[in-house]
């Protein structure tokens, strides 16, 4: 389990400064997520699922950095010290990213937020349909358009799916 303690000792890896505030997200579903302050800007830590590998952390790395020049909203990885987009330690792996402007939400609390969501997953899908890159790591239903639509579809229905 990490610790508030243990996250200025992480983000050192990254070459952030100590952090000025860490704040618990409070509302990963899948890692855990801390949101800190530093004299370089405000940044994204989080503590990796079980379920992901080096290789995943790779792949999104690299999608991002794809999906940037498609100028579609993504997080910027930050390396660390030896040039990974994570910090592997004993027990976990860590990834950081410049925060995004804007806000975060747990659920949708309005069909215009599904709306948006599902114009979005449209942009992020018709981009990678040029993104010449094999992954390697797996993720369950990452390029199944039929599964989030289906979700979305829930979601207009019933906010609180």
């Amino acid at each position: 389990m990490t610790d508030l303690n243990d996250i200025p000792d992480i983000v050192h890896h990254f070459k952030l400064p100590t952090p000025t505030s860490i704040t618990p997200a409070g509302l990963g579903l899948i890692n855990a997520t801390w949101f800190i302050e530093t004299k370089k800007g405000d940044f994204v830590v989080q503590k990796m699922n079980p379920m992901f590998t080096e290789h995943t952390c790779y792949d999104a790395q690299r999608i991002c950095e794809y999906l940037l020049t498609c100028n579609i909203p993504v997080p910027t990885y930050l390396l660390t010290t030896s040039g990974k987009p994570f910090l592997k330690t004993s027990d976990a792996l860590y990834r950081v990213m410049k925060k995004m402007e804007g806000d975060t939400h747990a659920a949708i609390t309005h069909p215009d937020q599904a709306s948006t969501a599902s114009r979005l997953m449209a942009q992020l899908h018709t981009a990678l349909r040029t993104f010449d890159y094999q992954c390697h790591g797996s993720l369950p239903h990452f390029h199944d358009m039929d599964f989030y639509f289906d979700i979305l579809k829930r979601l207009i229905i019933d906010p609180q799916f």
